[in-house]
């Protein structure tokens, strides 16, 4: 809580290394949260090096203690290297890493990177790569609670590299930040400019749910949330999202179920 409610990074720290100490050299599944969390706040203070090096002790860990997730362990720990070049831009390095997990069907983090050789892959090209680079810089300004940095990164994309196959994404993720930053009818302008000049992207049912999620949720507007719900059921009637606008739409005009 301290580190995901709180993101009170000292305390957190403590709390996780507390955890540890108490474990010894054991490799419990509490231990082992505590040990990838604290890489998570590794990244979160965008220290790499200090990310490197609690990396390295799980792996110390791993060697002195038996485990039966042992495999899922080291996917973790390649994805975690593979996050780090990601967030510091080299991302052929990261490709290595993250190929060897997405490849393995049942590791845990085999979605995750899979997402993430994804997003590198479409635009790691020299016409690309810049877009690239600011997507990485958001995701690690996020990472540290740095929204208004992340928000001007994607902001980059979005203004200046409209054509970049990013755009899309950059344009979703700019939305949450903004909600983030406290300007949620940004945020739906946001995702309303991305549906009219991003007409070819297969983003756009994505945009229009988190649209109207975000005028019922946080700008509070249920009638006009209601009709951007049934809207999307008419423009999107094979969405993944569907069911949810749906339910929604029927709850605003309070139809009896």
């Amino acid at each position: 809580l301290a580190y995901t409610k709180l993101f009170d990074l000292d305390r957190a720290a403590k709390d996780f290394e507390a955890v540890l100490n108490r474990a010894r050299a054991g490799l419990s599944d509490p231990a082992q949260k505590a040990a990838f969390g604290l890489v998570d706040i590794a990244y979160a203070s965008e220290n790499f090096p200090l990310a490197t090096s609690r990396i390295q002790e799980i792996e110390t860990m791993l060697r002195k203690n038996s485990t039966s997730n042992e495999k899922n362990i080291q996917d973790h720990l390649l994805y975690e290297r593979a996050l780090g070049f990601y967030y510091q831009a080299q991302f052929d390095s990261s490709l290595v890493l993250l190929d060897s997990v997405a490849n393995d069907a049942e590791s845990d983090y085999a979605n995750d990177a899979i997402s993430l050789v994804g997003i590198i892959q479409e635009s790691n090209s020299t016409f690309g790569r810049p877009s690239l680079t600011h997507f990485a810089m958001s995701a690690l300004a996020e990472q540290a609670h740095k929204f208004a940095e992340a928000e001007a990164n994607y902001r980059a994309i979005i203004d200046s590299e409209f054509n970049a196959p990013l755009a899309d994404d950059a344009a979703l993720r700019s939305a949450t930040v903004l909600v983030e930053l406290g300007r949620p009818a940004d945020a739906v302008q946001e995702l309303d400019s991305m549906q009219v000049k991003i007409v070819s992207s297969p983003l756009l049912d994505v945009a229009a749910f988190r649209e109207a999620e975000i005028t019922e949720r946080d700008l509070h507007d249920k009638a006009r949330a209601q009709k951007m719900y049934e809207d999307f059921l008419e423009r999107y009637p094979n969405s993944i999202f569907v069911n949810d606008a749906r339910d929604r739409a029927r709850t605003l005009r309070g139809d009896a179920f």
